[in-house]
């Protein structure tokens, strides 16, 4: 079985292409990752279990985190006030998105819409 690696072209480290982090175990590999690499930034998408073990690595090895967050479900507003401590800033592709969010209790500095859309005008006209 050939495992797909990653080398890093500042330390010529090699990782796991598809290591997940959706486990403990991952959060602790991508961690080794962020102390060794010393990215300025990690961007996360929520996804279950990854957003969160994300989130901790970087909060861990002391790396600013942002969360792309493109579903509206709901959360506990429990869940919010831990979960997304440990993000930076959370941005949404939709002001519905956004509005939920807010409405769990994420205070609206760190809560931010860039939407994910283009423009269909240039595309309307008939063929």
């Amino acid at each position: 079985m050939t495992i797909l690696t990653w080398s890093s072209p500042a330390t010529g480290a090699r990782y796991p292409v598809e290591w997940a982090i959706t486990t403990p175990a991952g959060r602790h590999t991508l961690r080794a990752l962020l102390d060794a690499e010393k990215p300025d930034l990690v961007h996360l998408h929520s996804r279950r279990g990854a957003d969160t073990w994300g989130g901790l690595a970087a909060k861990m090895a002391g790396v600013p985190c942002v969360l792309s967050r493109r579903v509206d479900n709901p959360e506990s507003r429990l869940a919010v006030a831990l979960k997304y401590r440990l993000y930076d800033h959370v941005i949404t592709i939709s002001e519905g998105i956004r509005q939920v969010l807010l409405s769990e209790g994420l205070a609206p500095a760190k809560v931010s819409c860039v939407r994910s859309a283009v423009d269909a005008t240039p595309y309307l006209a008939p063929v």
